[in-house]
Parts: structure tokens; sequence; C-alpha cells
């Protein structure tokens, strides 16, 4: 569309992006003066800081009544390994297939058109999953001691692990896929870092180690919500006091539901699943560990299809003892 703006367009264009009519009669003759097209128009609009307010106001309100409850998360240790074991058959083959772009679903990534260009892009974008997590102790006046350990869930081919080993004095990084985990291995040796162990997650569930701070992003929606929620407490019961947890995970995906019985009967795809947890079951999970949630916002890694969340808590220590995250002494982190 081109042409000069009409003033039933700018009105409409208000209405549509703000929620109300232009402010005068002069600030619709001011838009007719500059001749702009009706899509520079409407870019104005949506890019203005009141257009973005608008925006987020919107989206705000989807959020109300999605939190879904129709999602089974009951299942015994028996139905727990079978789900687990479905999940590991198919992040498998993604590592033996294409495993940088099972992570990133970017084409650039692929295995077959992979150059070591694109392959250092790849492990270079990890820094920025360090920022967040940096900008969200920040923004909650929190500073984590470089001294700490942190235990990764879903290290992957190590694309944040190298970022966090080179923050904490010791890395543990935990994933389902042994291919994925070779992949790490050999790009973690290559920089001789010597802080790191690597383990897969079998080996961990059955004797989970320790740390002080807990970390995981676009790991715990590929598994079915009654994993989902085993690999949360898990992790969370084995925070030490003092420390704390910042992880990721979808709460609601649009028409999505969950029945266990179903999930378990049918036979293993190897695709690539997204699955959602509603909150209830976070906080519930925290609680039982004894964390306290600091923040909670929306954390988009999941495309148009639902809302993803990042959860920032902290396990308070006893009285008189260490803090490993705390908003006075330990060094920010960065």
């Amino acid at each position: 569309m081109s042409g000069r703006l009409t003033r039933d367009q700018i009105i409409e264009g208000y209405r549509l992006f703000f929620g109300r009519d232009p402010e005068s009669e002069g600030v619709i003759e001011s838009y007719i003066a500059h001749n702009l097209e009706l899509w520079h128009f409407l870019r104005v609009l949506a890019g203005s800081a009141e257009g973005q307010r608008c925006q987020v106001d919107s989206g705000s309100q989807l959020f109300i009544g999605r939190q879904d409850h129709r999602i089974d998360i009951d299942a015994g240790p028996d139905i727990l390994a079978e789900l687990t074991a479905k999940t590991k058959t198919a992040w498998d083959g993604f590592g033996e297939t294409d495993a940088l772009w099972s992570v990133i679903t970017e084409p650039q990534y692929r295995k077959a058109v992979l150059d070591e260009a694109a392959r250092e892009e790849f492990y270079a974008g990890g820094k920025a999953e360090l920022d967040d997590l940096a900008a969200a102790c920040q923004r909650n006046g929190m500073a984590i001691d470089p001294g700490a350990t942190v235990l990764e869930l879903g290290c992957g081919v190590g694309r944040v692990s190298e970022h966090l080993a080179r923050y904490f004095q010791h890395y543990i990084g935990v994933d389902i896929s042994p291919s994925h985990l070779r992949i790490a291995q050999q790009h973690l040796s290559s920089l001789s870092l010597e802080n790191i162990q690597l383990l897969a997650l079998e080996d961990f569930l059955k004797r989970p180690p320790s740390f002080d701070v807990f970390y995981t992003i676009l790991t715990l929606q590929h598994n079915p919500p009654p994993v989902m929620l085993m690999l949360l407490r898990t992790c969370l019961s084995r925070l030490r006091p003092g420390g704390c947890a910042f992880f990721q995970l979808p709460c609601h995906l649009y028409n999505y539901e969950f029945d266990t019985t179903r999930y378990a009967s049918r036979p293993a795809d190897g695709d690539m699943e997204m699955h959602a947890l509603p909150q209830a079951h976070v906080f519930r999970a925290l609680a039982e560990n004894g964390l306290v949630p600091v923040e909670v916002v929306p954390y988009p890694r999941i495309g148009p299809i639902g809302f993803s969340f990042a959860f920032l808590a902290i396990k308070p220590a006893p009285p008189e003892s260490p803090a490993v995250a705390s908003n006075a002494s330990a060094a920010p982190l960065a």
C-alpha cells in the first residue's frame, strides 16, 4: 500500500495499537503533512514507547486463565523410567545426526552445511545465556560467589558449559544423550578447562551430587511433564543452603494436554517434543525443597506456541552460614 495517509487510517491505526483516538486534530494533520505510507505509519505506531507498552498489556491479558489443568503429572517409578528412556532414545538420535541443530534449531547449524564459522558462532552464543543469569541476579540485588559449584541440567554439546565453567570454580554438566555428552567432552577438552565434570543423566539420578547453583534452559521442555517435575525436584533437592536456582520451562502450550497412560502406551517416534508444566507444580517443587522464589518472568524460548518462563529462586542459608547467592560480598556474575 502506498499513497497519502487518510484521516480515517490514522484514527484506525491509533485505535488498533493504542486503543484510543489521536490526541487532537493537530496530531492527525501532522501525520498527514509528513506524507507517510500506511505501512511506515503503522511501524511508527508499533515501535513507539506507547505502542510497545500496549503490546505488553495486551499480551499480559493472555496469561490469565492459561495455566493448564489437563496435564497429568502422576507416574510411578516404572512409568518414569519408561518415559525417560523414550526421551533418551530421541535425543541420542539427534546427537548422532544433527547435534548442534538439536540445541539451536537454526539452519546454519545443520550438520550438512555446518562450517567452522557457524560452529564458532554457535558456541560463542552461549555467553548470552550466562548474561541472562547475570541480569536476573543483578535485577534482584544478588551476586553469585565464583567459588561456587554450578550444575547445568541438559548441557548438550557444551554450548553454555564453557561460559559457566569459566566463571564458577567447579562445573557439573548433566545430559540424557550419550552422543551429546561425547561432543561436549571433546569441545570442553579442546579448551583445556580442568574444572569440569560431565555426567550421564542416569548416573546423576543414581547418585546426585550437591551443588550451589542450579541452571537449566531449553531442556526441561523436551521431557514429558512427570519427568520434567521429577528432574526439577531432584535437582532442587541437591541444592545446598545459600544457593540459587535459575531455570526455564514452558507453563502453557496452546492446544496441549498430557495423559501419562496414553503417552506411555504409544511407540516412540523420535520427534523433538515440546511439553509444559503448570506453574502450580513448579512452586510446589520449590516449596518442598526449601526454596523461595525471587523472580518469575516471561522468557521467550519456544516461539509463539505457548508461554515460557524463567524462574529465579534461592535456598536460604541457616543463620551465620555463608551464602553463595547474596546481595553482599560476592563478586557480580559477569
